[in-house]
């Protein structure tokens, strides 16, 4: 080892050990605190992209970690001939996968709060230009207060200002597509990683299972995402509604890191909570009477509903002040859905499963306007009834 190394730390019991070296205990000989090293054995790179990995990981690490406490820190580097030694926190910790493996399925908080502190680091990264690219529970560790740090920038990127990123990286049930299908791609390929983490919290078991390599890669490639009823029978249907936008193939589709923080963990709510609440407070805003989440499984039901409080020609008419929001997106988007919940509503037959999905849409749209209702100053006043206007033409 490095004898500027030895001459700042004593170097304890090994750690744990991986593709390019091994992570050891060590004492700062000054100080007395504990970190851990991490040394990369230089004679296991033969590729210059690993060259160039080696380079970059400490530069990289420290510029995602500043100001970042969901990113282990690195505090010294060392190197010599034969290796780079990254002086990092110790985390004593077990890392994620070892928690996944003695005790998944994770309750719905428990999985939220750890998804949540993990985007929040990936987020930050995101904002610096850094994609970590790499992200699966092996990287994910734990310090002795329990908090979360992610580790491992030995894959990480920057991209940003026209910059797109190529090369096949990470790993298998974790890697996103479009990294596979070997196409330029961005930042989102953290959140699809993040997102498989969050489906296996959840499930215990991988959403891309396959007996080898290549059947993992193709079933990726084919994202078909799936809740098996025995697995996911007390999932609520709003925590799949955001593994499916996480685990989205088409990324212009899929959420970013900041979306997911906003999407799950904005209000003070459950950010897993039931999707269908939010079409259930549309209707009763509109209403004044409380349909059951019974009703949006049930088209015959939900017609009646609606039936029974709205005239024939329907047209959701909300306060003006509402549309002086100061995101212009938003408020289209606002009206869109007071109005579709409704018009939809209505045109839901008895036998159109159809019309059904379309109003489930509708109604997994409404998380995104959710702050909306829970941080407005404003109230949204509903005009009466008899001053709805619109057209029967669905």
């Amino acid at each position: 080892m490095s004898e500027e190394l030895h001459r700042h730390f004593s170097i304890g019991p090994e750690l744990g050990r991986g593709r390019f070296g091994t992570v050891r205990r060590c004492t700062s000989l000054l100080s007395g605190d504990h970190f851990a090293v991490k040394s990369i054995d230089k004679a296991c790179l033969h590729d210059p992209l690993d060259l160039a990995s080696l380079e970059q990981e400490p530069k990289l690490t420290q510029l995602a970690a500043a100001g970042n406490p969901s990113v282990v820190q690195i505090h010294a580097v060392f190197e010599d001939h034969l290796s780079l030694h990254l002086v990092l926190d110790l985390l004593s910790g077990p890392d994620l996968f070892d928690r996944i493996s003695a005790s998944a399925p994770f309750s719905e908080p428990q999985a939220a709060q750890i998804l949540a502190s993990l985007m929040e680091a990936v987020a930050i990264c995101h904002r610096r230009g850094i994609a970590h690219r790499d992200i699966k529970p092996d990287n994910v560790l734990f310090d002795d207060q329990g908090r979360l740090k992610l580790v491992d920038f030995g894959s990480a990127e920057c991209f940003g200002d026209g910059r797109a990123m190529t090369g096949l990286v990470g790993t298998p049930y974790y890697v996103a597509p479009e990294v596979l299908a070997g196409r330029e791609y961005d930042d989102k390929c953290d959140v699809w990683s993040a997102g498989v983490i969050l489906y296996v919290m959840l499930a215990g078991i991988v959403p891309f299972y396959g007996e080898s390599a290549a059947e993992i890669f193709e079933k990726v490639l084919r994202a078909n995402l799936r809740f098996p009823s025995a697995v996911f029978r007390d999932v609520s249907p709003s925590a799949k509604d955001l593994m499916r936008r996480m685990l989205c193939k088409d990324v212009s589709r899929r959420l970013s890191a900041e979306q997911v923080l906003k999407y799950g963990m904005g209000n003070k709510v459950s950010p897993l909570g039931d999707v269908y609440s939010y079409g259930v407070l549309l209707l009763e805003m509109f209403t004044g009477r409380r349909p059951t989440n019974e009703m949006f499984k049930d088209g015959l039901s939900l017609h009646k509903f609606v039936e029974m409080n709205f005239p024939d020609r329907v047209m959701g008419i909300v306060d003006p002040c509402l549309f002086q929001m100061e995101d212009e997106d938003l408020r289209l988007k606002t009206q869109v859905c007071l109005v579709s919940v409704v018009r939809i509503g209505l045109a839901c037959s008895r036998q159109s499963p159809t019309n059904r999905m379309q109003l489930s849409d509708v109604l997994r749209e409404m998380r995104t306007i959710r702050d909306l209702y829970a941080g407005a100053e404003t109230q949204v006043e509903i005009k009466n009834k008899d001053n709805l206007i619109g057209d029967d033409s669905d």
